[in-house]
């Protein structure tokens, strides 16, 4: 999705913030396990700054492969 890609984007610009909202959007119009993994990757960023995103962290990359996260799709 737009949201997701945009969100990729805000990710590799430092801009974490806009990153989880647009992931948290994106997630509630459709929860794609991808989704989760790319918020994972967010929080992991994040997990250096605070004890808490790195919880975040783990969260949404259980819920990616409770969805069925493949490798493929990560490709």
């Amino acid at each position: 999705s737009y949201l997701d890609t945009r969100a990729v984007v805000h990710l590799a610009g430092e801009r974490y913030d806009a990153a989880v909202r647009d992931l948290t959007a994106a997630i509630g119009i459709e929860p794609k396990p991808v989704y989760h993994f790319h918020l994972a990757q967010v929080y992991d960023r994040r997990a250096k700054e605070t004890p808490e995103a790195a919880r975040q962290r783990d969260e949404a990359l259980a819920e990616a492969g409770r969805r069925g996260l493949t490798r493929n799709m990560l490709d």
